[in-house]
């Protein structure tokens, strides 16, 4: 990925995204208007407001690029893909579910 399709087909769309997310909080915020986030009371929302000026996805070039290589892997076939079926997936499920239960069991006994 070259830097100018990084800063002009990523970095610019990114950017100009998260301004319009913080305008559109902070509009609500000076207009009194939280009933417009759903499920939010108005203190929620105006702590939400400021702790997302720190919000930052803006990934770097580095990462997109190894991403899009991972990508052309997969499509290639340089990298071979194992369909999971909804068996499988289920289980896989249901195993971070006892092994996240079993780490907050430790947790709370420590």
């Amino acid at each position: 990925m070259s830097w100018i399709k990084y800063i002009f087909g990523y970095l610019l769309f990114a950017g100009w995204r998260e301004i319009g997310y913080n305008f559109r909080l902070w509009s609500i915020l000076m207009t009194d208007t939280y009933d417009e986030i759903p499920l939010f009371d108005d203190e929620k929302s105006y702590d939400y407001f400021w702790s997302s000026l720190n919000y930052d996805e803006i990934l770097p070039k580095e990462f997109l690029e190894s991403l899009y290589q991972m990508m052309d892997d997969v499509e290639s076939g340089k990298i071979q893909t194992y369909p999971l079926t909804t068996d499988e997936f289920n289980s896989l499920q249901e195993l971070v579910g006892l092994i996240l239960n079993e780490a907050l069991k430790n947790e709370d006994t420590e």
